[in-house]
């Protein structure tokens, strides 16, 4: 087993994020390559770590063809984009986080295990600090007759800050399974998570919370507490926006308003479906490289108050093009392959798995199913917590696989990070 690296990579990640919102400036393309840079900073301050830990990525030759491969692809996509400069600051946030999750996989595969709950820990707390900035700011909205603009200090609009509060409760909510002596805190911070979601009506994040603690029940040992805690922590946090709401004491968009009111509807899948078929449109018309990165815009299909199409197989397919989008596909199940595959599932049952493989299986699931419906993996805030949960997952994949190898071959080689 290789040793832990400590507080430091979590710490660095915390800090990375709350930089990146907290500097967040209202030009799309500005801010990715302004969050780009913090992002290489990030990266390369954990890749420095893991050389000095010896940590090597070792890259095979299948690897490394389809790495190949697909990186042609791109520079296909990218010579015949409508704008250059749109792409290239896209392809630039997308490399950095491939890098950081690189340099994270690097620091922790081997030893998850006593770095999952550092993160789960620090991830909702970066969270509230937010919250909290949030909630002052939709109070001191309220002199209006009218309830707050959907527009707010940090985010482009205000249910983004549903993106953050998914990742955050469901953190939060796995810390009560890794963490017997942090039960409060999870508590406490799996409700805040919750009570900004209900505030600010965010439909698909409270949506996808309830699909990662299913995916919990079904394969969780401790099924009973985790199902009390969650129903209780939802119920505390709706109780209390519902009080706020009934009392006007804060006016805001919630999931409350949105019943009562008919601004929305919890399932909204038809709301999608306009800009889903355009978009596909759009595919047909190039549908080989596509348009480019941040293809979505250039390809002109749809609303132009739109960045994205709520959907990131349709985000990649415009951008990448069914020939991009297939050498990627493979790519993935040559990493998820090298890193066990479906042989780190082999050997026990899932109810008797280490916990942050749960954990992190569970989070990914829920996070791509949000991401079918909205566009976790455009914004750069979630796509940065995306790196770091299939980062961390495969390093669970690869520590489960040699731990069953061990038990088999008590000579067998200690984990490489490769």
């Amino acid at each position: 087993m290789q040793r832990s690296v400590g507080w430091l990579p979590p710490l660095a990640f915390a800090l990375l994020v709350f930089l990146a919102i907290d500097n967040y400036g209202a030009s799309p393309n500005g801010y990715n390559r302004q969050v780009a840079g913090y992002v290489f900073v990030a990266a390369a301050t954990l890749l420095v770590g893991a050389m000095i830990s010896e940590r090597r990525l070792h890259i095979g030759r299948r690897r490394l063809f389809w790495t190949c491969a697909f990186a042609a692809s791109v520079a296909v996509s990218l010579w015949g984009t409508p704008n250059l400069y749109w792409s290239l600051n896209r392809i630039h946030l997308y490399y950095g986080v491939l890098l950081l999750g690189v340099a994270l996989y690097l620091l922790h595969a081997g030893s998850v295990g006593s770095a999952l709950g550092k993160y789960l820990f620090l991830v909702p707390l970066v969270h509230v600090v937010f919250l909290a900035h949030v909630v002052f700011w939709v109070v001191s909205m309220q002199a209006g007759p009218d309830l707050p603009p959907t527009g707010s200090p940090h985010y482009a609009n205000i249910r983004h800050f549903a993106y953050h509060g998914f990742i955050a409760a469901a953190c939060a909510t796995s810390l009560f399974v890794v963490a017997r002596k942090l039960q409060a805190t999870a508590f406490v911070l799996t409700t805040a998570a919750l009570f900004g979601i209900i505030l600010l009506g965010g439909r698909g994040a409270l949506a996808a919370w309830l699909a990662f603690v299913a995916v919990m029940l079904v394969f969780s040992a401790r099924r009973t507490g985790l199902l009390v805690f969650s129903g209780m922590a939802l119920l505390v946090s709706a109780g209390v926006v519902y009080f706020l709401g009934a009392t006007e004491l804060v006016r805001a968009p919630s999931l409350f308003y949105r019943f009562e009111s008919g601004a929305g509807r919890v399932l909204y899948v038809a709301d999608r479906l306009e800009v889903w078929a355009q978009s596909a449109g759009a595919i047909l018309q190039r549908p080989w490289f596509g348009y480019g990165p941040e293809g979505f815009a250039l390809s002109g299909c749809c609303n132009r108050a739109l960045l994205q199409p709520h959907n990131f197989v349709l985000q990649f397919l415009l951008e990448f093009g069914v020939i991009g989008c297939t050498l990627l596909t493979v790519l993935c199940a040559v990493v998820w392959r090298e890193c066990g595959g479906l042989r780190a599932f082999a050997g026990n049952r899932w109810s008797e798995a280490p916990r942050e493989f749960v954990i992190l299986a569970a989070i990914l699931v829920a996070f791509l199913a949000y991401a079918l419906i909205d566009g976790l993996l455009y914004h750069a805030i979630p796509l940065v917590h995306f790196a770091l949960f299939v980062a961390l997952f495969l390093g669970a994949m690869q520590e489960r696989l040699t731990r069953q190898a061990g038990l088999l071959d008590p000579a067998a080689a200690t984990p490489s990070a490769g």
